[in-house]
């Protein structure tokens, strides 16, 4: 892995999840949501130390509920508004090229999403997502989209989300993007199937197993495409209560898909995380110090080992508040 993708892990770790309603973000994961919803601490800035000098790679931003309604990094920035219940009505994110010290991709596309509701076995989710995709050069999101998506959320009886297909509204076409979903006996999601499919004949098709530890938190990570393994990811946390991800409480989405943010799903920090490419491994190491006696990390510092056995040393500050 580069040198670039190993920012992008750095940053995932003080990346996202929302706020919620019955739980913390549109996608659900499976920590405990009592411990979740009892934090009243937030990140507000992602601090980047290189050679004594220090520059800001994230910044956050919450509303009178201590729900995210901005983050900033250097590549791009999201916004969110919430409806009165406390769920996400819209989203959007905007790209910030050009910006010589970013390392970071956090989004492929300039978009706005708005979310519709329905209640089902008196919960509410999402049964609609409607979609603006911009060019990737815009300044702003206020002009035409070069493409609109509606995406259908479908559910079990049981409420489990089982597909989502994503179709262009102005494509004569029939391409349509289908996410699958299956689940474990106790719940929590077993498998991701992202399929692109042109009438009835499928393009691509790309499949993420997850395999957990009994706290919620994903242990395993397998992703495959066309049948053939392209990487495994595993991961380890430091699970004793003594510590929590600020970065946890800053995506209120947390999309499931096959590229997803282990880091931003994580409640508990990781302390270990490897990555299995063919031959190539590699591995970082995370140490965390907390200053000042709450349970969010004040710094970090990150041992990453390339495949190549090549060790960097990383060094961050966190800035935190208290709702």
């Amino acid at each position: 892995m580069n040198i670039k993708c190993v920012v992008t892990a750095i940053a995932l770790i003080i990346s996202p999840q929302l706020y919620a309603y019955e739980r913390y973000s549109v996608f659900e994961d499976y920590v405990d949501q009592n411990s979740v919803i009892a934090n009243n601490l937030r990140l507000n800035t992602f601090v980047k130390i290189l050679k004594e000098k220090e520059s800001i790679v994230g910044e956050y931003l919450y509303n009178e509920q201590n729900k995210v309604t901005q983050r900033k990094y250097l590549d791009s920035i999201f916004n969110y508004e919430y409806n009165p219940d406390g769920t996400v009505k819209v989203a959007k994110a905007l790209m910030q090229p050009n910006n010589p010290d970013s390392h970071i991709k956090h989004t492929k596309q300039n978009f706005i999403s708005e979310y519709e509701y329905k209640e089902i076995n008196d919960r509410r989710v999402v049964s609609i997502e409607r979609k603006k995709v911009f060019n990737d050069h815009v300044s702003n999101l206020e002009g035409l989209p070069e493409e609109t998506y509606t995406i259908k959320y479908e559910y079990s009886d049981e409420g489990h989300l089982i597909k989502r297909i994503q179709k262009s509204d102005n494509r004569l076409d029939k391409l349509k993007l289908v996410y699958r979903y299956s689940y474990y006996s106790d719940g929590r999601l077993k498998r991701v199937k992202e399929i692109k499919k042109l009438n009835h004949t499928v393009l691509d098709r790309n499949t993420l197993k997850l395999d957990y530890y009994d706290n919620g938190e994903i242990k395993k990570a397998t992703h495959e495409k066309q049948g053939n393994l392209v990487r495994v990811v595993e991961l380890e946390y430091i699970d004793d209560g003594s510590l929590i991800y600020g970065v946890h409480y800053v995506d209120p989405i947390k999309e499931w898909k096959v590229d997803m943010d282990f880091f931003g799903l994580a409640f508990f920090p990781i302390k270990y995380l490897k990555e299995t490419s063919g031959d190539n491994i590699t591995q970082y190491e995370y140490n965390y110090q907390n200053t000042d006696g709450d349970r969010l990390p004040d710094a970090l510092d990150v041992k990453l080992t390339l495949p190549s056995n090549l060790a960097i040393d990383l060094k961050y500050r966190f800035e935190n508040s208290q709702f």
